[in-house]
């Protein structure tokens, strides 16, 4: 079968699809360029600490940032990360992972290195040794690490992400923000970060079902047949199907419901 006898079948059986069906068609046409850069579901691979250190051996280099096709080699590396990190015997007290790079923290230059694995290390100084300290990770809210940096009697906490990012990533345009590929806030290895704008960084927490938006927010009050309804049979400055009479009649703010009838709000809903 080729592309043009695949469409006509198609185009023949539209009509008979279940409405539900033809929603879903209609919602991946109208939103495929979004959707096809979704990466694939993690695979469930599993690693001693010996395996993983013996997968990341056998590479050749590691990624330098987010954009890799392989989405499946990602996973694994990721998993293969993952299990190193969970040891935090084996995340501290090995100086070097294979491939590992590291880099002076901005300012803080003699007194702290960062990785492309997201390790951390400081600098114990007296007049006879220089000591090298793999430092602990520091969990914060929502699972992301933060990392403490102090020189000259001033302490500053900053989180990881972002000083991977600053040391690693190149932001010639400027990007505010500091954007989680899997998700993951403790996965801060330079190839599962970039850089973002707002905009993007809320649209990747969209597509990839962190943020929920419309009729799928908890908070939402209106359903989609709501939605639907309000859309149908609005009419402007009338006794019935006013604004002001949806919100008495929804108990919704006139401004959500302004939203609702211009489609700037609940756009997921067709």
């Amino acid at each position: 079968m080729n592309v043009e006898e695949a469409r006509n079948i198609f185009v023949e059986f539209y009509s008979n699809l279940p409405l539900a069906v033809k929603k879903a068609v209609k919602f991946t046409l109208a939103n495929w360029n979004e959707m096809k850069n979704i990466p694939l579901a993690p695979q469930p691979f599993e690693f001693t600490v010996a395996e993983a250190k013996s997968f990341l051996q056998s590479l050749s280099a590691l990624p330098t940032d987010a954009r890799v096709e392989d989405k499946i080699f990602i996973s694994k590396l990721n998993c293969a990360v993952a299990t190193l990190r969970a040891d935090l015997n084996v995340w501290c007290e090995l100086e070097d992972f294979p491939h590992e790079e590291w880099r002076d923290i901005a300012g803080y230059e003699e007194h702290y290195q960062v990785s492309n694995y997201g390790r951390v290390k400081s600098f114990y100084c007296n007049k006879v040794t220089v000591r090298k300290i793999i430092r602990k990770p520091v969990v914060i809210k929502d699972g992301y690490i933060q990392v403490s940096l102090a020189k000259d009697g001033e302490r500053k906490c900053v989180g990881l992400h972002i000083v991977v990012a600053k040391s690693f990533l190149p932001n010639t345009e400027g990007k505010p923000l500091v954007n989680h590929e899997n998700n993951d806030p403790s996965n801060n290895c330079v190839w599962n970060l970039n850089w973002a704008t707002n905009s993007e960084n809320q649209k990747h927490a969209v597509r990839n079902g962190m943020k929920k938006i419309g009729c799928a927010n908890p908070r939402a009050k209106l359903t989609e047949d709501d939605v639907r309804y309000i859309r149908a049979h609005y009419i402007p400055r009338d006794k019935e199907f006013s604004l002001a009479a949806f919100s008495r009649k929804f108990d919704v703010g006139i401004t959500t419901l302004k939203r609702v009838v211009t489609r700037q709000g609940y756009k997921n809903v067709e």
